[in-house]
């Protein structure tokens, strides 16, 4: 991985590409995924979580100006009780998206 970071133009491969998911414990997931459906539009259906579509963003990252990273970002709620977070306790969740994330966390556990 060491020719990985000799460049910057690399490096930046490794970065963050965008949001892979939100997570969210509720006590009433059902009524919490109801008010962000009347609220903000987000249509949840008969499910507790949404998966948005991202399309590709160019020239954000990699060698390639022209780079294109497509992905998905998932919106989900999960009772208030869930076993998902371990061993985190905290109320909520964010996940990222990145373009080789054994060599991002390589470089993260060399820089401290």
């Amino acid at each position: 991985m060491a020719e990985l970071t000799s460049t910057p133009y690399l490096y930046a491969a490794l970065k963050i590409t965008g949001i892979g998911g939100m997570f969210i414990k509720a006590k009433h997931v059902k009524s919490l995924a109801a008010w962000y459906q009347k609220q903000l539009g987000i249509e949840f259906g008969n499910n507790s979580y949404v998966d948005f579509k991202c399309p590709p963003e160019i020239g954000t990252a990699g060698i390639n100006k022209n780079f294109a990273v497509p992905g998905h970002t998932v919106f989900s709620l999960f009772k208030e009780n869930t076993m998902y977070f371990s061993p985190a306790e905290k109320p909520f969740m964010i996940n990222s998206r990145v373009n080789d994330l054994d060599g991002l966390l390589d470089e993260l556990q060399k820089d401290g």
